[in-house]
């Protein structure tokens, strides 16, 4: 079985296709050789490395996996390992990369400082990394100058959604953020390994037609997979924050087996493929 990653991992389409390759790890631990081949891999965003990365994550748990490097994509390589890519990547994984490509080497140079534009993939496993998410949100943000209330509004994103991974999702957590100040532009990603939230909250109401219904439901507050009522508000915060007072939102999430766009008052299915664990959010603000 050969699964073969496209030319780029940036929007939530092209993760959605990568995780439709593999319904379940266990269903192809039967087949004999299982390939990952990422030849002609070019570009990923911060959502795509996470993406990659969790996928990595599920890979090694298999017995008779092999990967297929991109052949001279230094470029590629470098900024995933700027974006801490390999402080959380498998160590098999890892050993393959440093086959192909000097990554001690790319982690010694002297990097330009990108802590006003970019927040490196972090780890959200505790409430004390959501407070590092939220300062260094608000470092990049102050740092060009935007307005107070819309720092406060994209860092609360953060907490929201962060909050919400560490209450319901039973898995870890990653984000990262990528500012383009000649745009004034914010790209988002924030993704776990939980089972997702259809799955949680079905168990607590199985009555529940569609998918779309529960992520609608979640989405209108109070709805939660948690026995706290008062706890289901988060995703409805996050939503309502990325809406208000921007020029342009982009709002998507990939959950279950469903690719979905937020808008502020409406919740459109894009795409329906396999279920996959896992829940992926990339939400592009500008002001």
């Amino acid at each position: 079985m050969e699964i073969l990653i496209k030319s780029e991992l940036k929007h939530l389409i092209d993760i959605h296709d990568l995780l439709n390759n593999v319904q379940n790890i266990e269903d192809v631990q039967s087949y004999k050789n299982i390939t990952l081949d990422l030849t002609n891999l070019s570009f990923v965003s911060p959502i795509g490395a996470i993406a990659l990365l969790q996928f990595f994550e599920e890979i090694i748990k298999l017995d008779n996996y092999h990967i297929i490097l991109p052949e001279d994509k230094e470029n590629l390589v470098t900024y995933i390992e700027r974006m801490n890519f390999f402080d959380y990547c498998p160590e098999p994984i890892t050993k393959v990369f440093k086959e192909k490509y000097d990554i001690d080497k790319m982690g010694q140079r002297v990097r330009n400082d990108q802590r006003k534009v970019l927040l490196e993939i972090t780890k959200i496993q505790e409430y004390d990394d959501i407070d590092v998410l939220y300062d260094s949100v608000v470092y990049i943000l102050k740092s060009h100058g935007m307005k107070s209330g819309n720092i406060t509004r994209v860092a609360n994103i953060f907490t929201e959604l962060g909050t919400n991974i560490l209450d319901h999702s039973g898995g870890t957590g990653y984000a990262a953020i990528q500012y383009y100040p000649k745009f004034d532009k914010i790209m988002i990603g924030i993704a776990d390994t939980g089972k997702g939230m259809i799955k949680e909250i079905r168990k607590e109401d199985n009555e529940i037609e569609s998918d779309l219904e529960i992520i609608n439901k979640a989405f209108s507050g109070g709805f939660s997979s948690s026995k706290d009522i008062d706890r289901g508000w988060g995703l409805v915060d996050a939503r309502d924050y990325s809406h208000e007072g921007t020029k342009h939102t982009s709002f998507e999430l990939r959950t279950h087996k469903g690719l979905y766009r937020v808008g502020k008052n409406d919740i459109e299915l894009i795409n329906e493929k396999k279920y996959h664990p896992g829940t992926f959010y990339l939400i592009e603000l500008q002001f």
